[in-house]
């Protein structure tokens, strides 16, 4: 009996040693653990698997440049006690791989370095140097996967990712790589902000080092990060909030405002975005232009944009026309309003060829729009550039309201297929040229809910004569009564 018990006992032990993590505390003035937030994460990482907790204790702003590394720190969590913000900014004197140091330098300017499974949460994570790595960047944060190892599974909560604020040299508040043809980055962001870098979020792949063209390595066909951002705003940034050249990117209720240049550019790659607001950016909203010129170096990697209950509003193009504008790629827009309230066009389809170093084959410029609204009253709603190919893919408008100037002006039937059909197009000028047209309303105006009066935000359609959508009620992006809108929006917004 007692010889049962004493291996009971043992069992037990072995057990509970099994299920035991070692945490951390990290405190400047040394009441806390350690003093410094990377000997938190290596003490946390001596106590092996399940990885425990660094917890940093104040506010203080630790200059380091964190290495969060495959096999060492698997699984570790990095978070701020709570009613703290500690700031951790790169010191940049880090030299983690030869092939990203800046030319001259051993630094390799990359900030916090993860390549694992880890979560960050309640931190504010800075890069304020402005020279460049290897690789053309700097960054605050950079997530990478490695060849040969386990897909990185990164989660950053409620973080502030933020650079130095001024227009000079190329600095990312978050880089995502992937060097192998085996795995991918996963990166999650929920409740971020980014802002005051020279670019907010890159999804790259690199491919394995092999520095053939120039200082950039050549792509693989696989591997591509994946990123999520959910409740995130992107703002302020002095050039574009993000960008997409390779992989996945997914984007739910985030806002894109007030960038330098375009809020969102997709150079390839896949961007899904659902209720996210394109608004006040000094170019456009959402541009897609493949940019084999500058990264895919020969992929067939065609930029595509999904978008669902979005917003491009009040976006100033920079010189070039379209709140919402694809010069190479495809775009599916659902239940969505487009407004551009300067320059000539709320959508503009152009297909400039950006010709790269080695041949690629032709790549569509196609708009596809459900139950959406493209509203300037003093602005053209769709034009097409004088680039458009014979093998750009037909475009689409089905369900949808057009408030403009010139509807849709197909300068060339014979490259550019267009089909119209169940729409209203109330326009001062030329409703449609050069497109099929099918069941349209031309000639009665649609009547928004907002400002005359009444009880219910956005648009909205009371014009029951218009023979299209029982009378304006399913119709456009606020009128689908049997699915009703994802959120409310107001008028204001549109002006």
């Amino acid at each position: 009996m007692r010889k049962t018990a004493a291996l009971f006992s043992i069992l037990c032990i072995g057990m509970a040693s099994a299920a035991w993590s070692l945490n951390a505390t990290v405190k400047k003035d040394g009441t806390g653990d350690v003093t410094t937030v990377q000997d938190g994460l290596n003490l946390v990482a001596s106590g092996g698997q399940p990885m425990g907790t660094v917890t940093i204790l104040d506010s203080a702003t630790y200059d380091e440049d964190l290495t969060i590394m495959v096999t060492v720190h698997d699984g570790i969590t990095l978070k701020a006690a709570p009613g703290e913000r500690p700031r951790i900014r790169a010191a940049n004197t880090a030299h983690r791989w030869d092939f990203l140091v800046a030319p001259g330098t051993m630094i390799d300017y990359m900030g916090i370095m993860v390549a694992t499974h880890c979560t960050i949460e309640g931190i504010d994570i800075q890069q304020a140097a402005l020279v460049p790595n290897l690789l053309g960047f700097s960054a605050a944060l950079t997530v990478e996967s490695l060849p040969g190892a386990v897909n990185t599974q990164c989660t950053v909560r409620n973080c502030r990712l933020w650079g130095p604020g001024v227009d000079v040299g190329t600095v990312v508040s978050a880089v995502h790589l992937s060097w192998g043809t085996d795995t991918h980055p996963e990166t999650t962001y929920e409740g971020c902000d980014f802002s005051t870098a020279v670019y907010c979020l890159v999804n790259v792949n690199f491919g394995p080092p092999a520095f053939g063209l120039g200082l950039l390595p050549v792509y693989t066909v696989f591997g591509d990060p994946i990123t999520t951002m959910t409740d995130c705003v992107i703002q302020n940034n002095v050039a574009d909030g993000a960008d997409c050249m390779a992989g996945e990117m997914y984007f739910d209720n985030c806002v894109f405002r007030y960038n330098g240049e375009d809020g969102v550019e997709i150079g390839g790659g896949t961007c899904y975005f659902t209720g996210c607001d394109f608004t006040d950016n000094d170019e456009c909203g959402l541009l897609l232009e493949f940019a084999e010129g500058d990264y895919n170096l020969g992929r067939a990697n065609f930029p595509v944009a999904i978008a669902t209950d979005c917003l491009f509003a009040r976006n100033l193009g920079g010189g070039q026309d379209g709140s919402l504008r694809i010069d190479e790629g495809m775009a599916a827009m659902s239940r969505s309003i487009i407004s551009q309230p300067v320059n000539t066009w709320s959508i503009f389809m152009d297909d400039n060829v950006d010709v790269g170093p080695i041949p690629t084959p032709p790549s569509p410029c196609t708009l596809v729009m459900d139950f959406c609204d493209i509203f300037g009253p003093t602005q053209n709603a769709i034009g097409f550039g004088t680039d458009v190919k014979e093998h750009d893919i037909p475009t689409t408008i089905t369900n949808s309201v057009i408030v403009a100037v010139d509807g849709w002006v197909n300068p060339d039937s014979s490259f550019i297929s267009g089909h119209v059909e169940n729409c209203v197009l109330w326009c001062s000028g030329i409703p449609t040229s050069g497109v099929t047209v099918v069941n349209c309303e031309t000639t009665k105006e649609p009547i928004y809910l907002l400002p005359y009066g009444g009880t219910r935000d956005g648009f909205y359609y009371l014009n029951t004569d218009l023979n299209i959508g029982m009378g304006g009620q399913d119709v456009g992006s606020q009128g689908h009564f049997e699915i009703g809108p994802m959120r409310a929006r107001h008028w204001a917004l549109y002006n």
